[in-house]
């Protein structure tokens, strides 16, 4: 890709992107073979190894309970930090086990709170199955609307879904649109 980059084929569009990984309970199910959580990990990994070299500030956010006997439900892995492959791999090498609800809406607070000194346009990519079973849909929906409310025309959210349940894209389409830019897409 650099030299697509770099004959000016493509243009940089954001400045900072953060990573929001589901590791709840659900994504513990398998699916194509795998756990969820596994499929989603490598998506994340896939998609580092496609992005160029250049200019980013980065972050791995996970959300879903960080152990058995905790009560936290989001950690930052990794950043935010200048963009770097190992960087990232690094941040998803720290993701535990499945387990717990999926409070999405505690990562995306969380994560505007990442972003504070964020210069620049924004890339929020959220990989989960949107489990309807452990997910709260509306405080998904306004965690969306408050993280659009706070950066405005500078952060775009991108969804992409792990499996197949109709419920489950509807509200990540619901979250993509709240950004109004970016879009939801199917991991497979």
């Amino acid at each position: 890709l650099n030299p697509m980059v770099q004959g000016g084929q493509y243009e940089q569009k954001v400045d900072n992107f953060v990573v929001i990984l589901d590791k709840s309970g659900s994504m513990g199910a398998l699916y194509k073979g795998q756990k969820k959580l596994d499929y989603a990990k490598d998506m994340v990994s896939r998609m580092n190894r496609t992005i160029p070299d250049i200019m980013l500030t980065g972050s791995l956010r996970i959300f879903g309970r960080l152990a058995v006997w905790c009560n936290d439900f989001t950690k930052l892995e990794w950043g935010p930090a200048a963009y770097s492959k190992p960087g990232l791999d690094g941040g998803l090498s720290k993701v535990g086990f499945s387990v717990g609800d999926s409070p999405l809406n505690v990562a995306l607070d969380a994560a505007a709170q990442d972003l504070k000194s964020a210069k620049g346009n924004i890339a929020v990519i959220i990989f989960t199955d949107a489990n309807k079973e452990v997910m709260n849909y509306d405080a998904v929906r306004k965690a969306a609307i408050n993280l659009k409310n706070q950066y405005g025309n500078s952060i775009c959210l991108y969804t992409v879904q792990i499996g197949k349940d109709p419920e489950a894209k509807k509200l990540l389409q619901q979250v993509a649109q709240e950004g109004q830019c970016g879009f939801c897409t199917n991991a497979d």
